[in-house]
């Protein structure tokens, strides 16, 4: 058993649970849904006073002057496991607004960038991360519908193909937990994780067997919805690893529900998931902007001094 600890948290995978029953300490814990043996992963602590910041470098690289610039860009927000605040803005008319999906974006308008020059934008964030484990599996049932919008996004998330509507006929149960996972065992026991330069959707993953969790989280989405459960997908940070993507499926008694069909997580999420955004939509971009001329935009986050791009 190897031990890793980041901030305060220590965390570790371990086969023996009755070293996770028997312990003094706090801790919170998952098993990990569609492997051959049982393992669990563990985390003792939590993530405290975090400093975030999300910056935007735009660079004018031409000899005309670019003018009418305006930038939105995502940056982390609250969750049930995670607590945010700001600490600062790098200019003073820089705007934050709430989505409807609870996002967090910050908005800035520019007059001018001159030739040759760049302007740094900037929030800085505090943020403290806490494990959060959902024991009932109580989580109701499959809707026939919902009051909230499904979206079908072509490639990336479809459940109107014949073999994503075949596997989720396959899958599903009477009671949600149930078809969720049976929808992760499925995904485990076919597809194996290969990390993508670009992002290939949920076909790719079920017709060639491999894909990142970007992929992953697709397929999984594609077939759920293919049942009429409402599912949307976040994209984040697992620290101090790599960016990251899972899922937060609805349930009429819980609400958003975690789950994270690339680790097999259910209704699990530990203090080193860092949620930036839910997607509006599958490949929302973290950065927009417009202007009249030409921008080379750079968008980098900072998790204390190490710098993830």
């Amino acid at each position: 058993m190897r031990i890793r600890r980041f901030h305060g948290l220590k965390y570790y995978y371990t086969k023996s649970f009755d070293s996770i029953i028997n312990s003094n300490r706090k801790i919170s814990y998952t098993e990990f849904i569609g492997l051959p043996e049982e393992i669990f992963y563990v985390e003792e602590g939590n993530i405290e006073e975090l400093e975030i910041r999300t910056e935007v470098l735009l660079l004018n690289p031409s000899q005309k002057r670019v003018r009418d610039i305006s930038i939105d860009f995502y940056i982390p927000s609250e969750d049930l496991h995670q607590k945010i605040r700001i600490t600062k803005k790098s200019h003073g008319d820089l705007k934050i607004r709430k989505d409807s999906y609870g996002n967090l974006i910050a908005s800035l308008k520019l007059d001018v960038i001159p030739p040759k020059k760049k302007e740094k934008v900037f929030v800085s964030q505090v943020a403290n991360l806490n494990a959060v484990k959902i024991n009932d599996i109580e989580w109701g049932f499959p809707e026939k519908t919902h009051d909230l919008q499904i979206n079908y996004r072509g490639r990336l998330q479809n459940p109107r193909h014949e073999d994503i509507i075949a596997i989720a006929n396959k899958i599903k149960s009477k009671d949600l937990y149930t078809t969720v996972t049976n929808c992760i065992k499925f995904i485990k026991a076919n597809v194996k994780y290969e990390r993508n330069a670009y992002r290939l959707g949920g076909r790719f993953a079920l017709k060639h067997q491999k894909g990142a969790c970007d992929e992953i989280s697709d397929l999984c989405a594609s077939i759920l919805m293919a049942l009429n459960i409402p599912i949307r997908t976040v994209l984040g940070y697992v620290i101090p690893e790599n960016f990251h993507a899972w899922l937060e499926i609805f349930s009429s008694k819980k609400g958003w529900i975690p789950v994270d069909p690339t680790f097999g997580f259910m209704g699990f999420i530990g203090a080193r998931w860092l949620k930036i955004f839910v997607e509006p939509k599958p490949n929302t971009k973290l950065l927009k902007i417009k202007c009249k001329g030409t921008i080379v935009p750079k968008l980098t986050f900072y998790l204390e001094d190490m710098k993830i791009n």
